[in-house]
Parts: C-alpha cells; sequence; structure tokens
C-alpha cells in the first residue's frame, strides 16, 4: 500500500467519466471529500499531498490554514478529549480538527512527463461494492503542457 498522493482534475472531460462527476461544487472548507471526483496517484511526492490538473498543467495545491478555538474541536467536553480513547491517546483527539482550511494557491509544477491516477468504481459512484475494479488515466505531460489523458485498460 504505502502513501500517495490526491490527485483532482478540473475543466478536463476523462474518457468514459460522467462530466458532472468532475464538476461537483468545492464546499467552504475546501473538503477532498465535498469537492470534484478525487484520485489517487503514486507517481508524484507520495506524501498527501494534493495535485490539481486544470487549465492543460499540472499544480500542487497549497492549503492555507487558520487555527481553531479549542471549544470548536469535535471531541472538546467529550471523554476522549481528557482520557483518550481504545486506541489513541488523548493527545491525539485534542489535534483532530485543530486547523481548517481557509483557501489555497496553486503551483504550477512546470510537469514533464507521466502521471497515472486512480480510484475505485465505488469511490466514483460507479459501482455498488468495492470489488467492482478500479478506473485508472494517464495523463502526458510535455514541457508543463497537458498532452492528453487516457484511461488505462
Amino acid at each position: 500500500m504505502g502513501m500517495f498522493d490526491y490527485v483532482r482534475v478540473e475543466g478536463h472531460p476523462l474518457p468514459g467519466l460522467d462530466p458532472k462527476l468532475l464538476d461537483k461544487r468545492q464546499d467552504e472548507n475546501e473538503s477532498l471529500a465535498e469537492g470534484p471526483a478525487v484520485f489517487q496517484t503514486k507517481d508524484l511526492e507520495n506524501y498527501l499531498g494534493t495535485y490539481v490538473i486544470k487549465d492543460g498543467r499540472l499544480f500542487r495545491r497549497i492549503y492555507e490554514r487558520e487555527r481553531v478555538p479549542e471549544e470548536e474541536h469535535p471531541y472538546h467536553g467529550k471523554p476522549e478529549w481528557d482520557e483518550g480513547g481504545e486506541v489513541f491517546g488523548k493527545y491525539h483527539y485534542r489535534w483532530v480538527g485543530s486547523t481548517r482550511i481557509v483557501g489555497h494557491k496553486d503551483v504550477d509544477l512546470d510537469y514533464h512527463g507521466d502521471v497515472r491516477f486512480y480510484a475505485s468504481k465505488k469511490e466514483l459512484g460507479l459501482a455498488e461494492d468495492r470489488g467492482s475494479g478500479w478506473v485508472e488515466f494517464k495523463a502526458r505531460f510535455t514541457r508543463g503542457d497537458l498532452e492528453w489523458i487516457r484511461p488505462v485498460e
């Protein structure tokens, strides 16, 4: 398994996928789960970063965050806040929700090469169960410009 990065595709059709899947609007916190379809890749830095293919280029998305007051943390006032839980200690529960995303900037990588990215059909809403397979694509960038995106069989 190991680490991976996230890939979003904005404004570019993906063969075989409904364009509406890529056009879901992001919520106010820019949550990955609520935004456009999110894929994974192991072809970039593998640090759980977010990359975006848009405007015919590949960008690294850098999120801007702010601290959240303790009383707004999801576990504040609950037993886990003071005692921890069965698996994690109290410091984990105090850390969860300690920041929120307030914006982002996209940095053009001027990427040259191929990037393969994939998602399960279930994650894309194309299947009932996890055993139904993957959807995988390869994007080719030449001196920073997107040449094409093709499905991988």
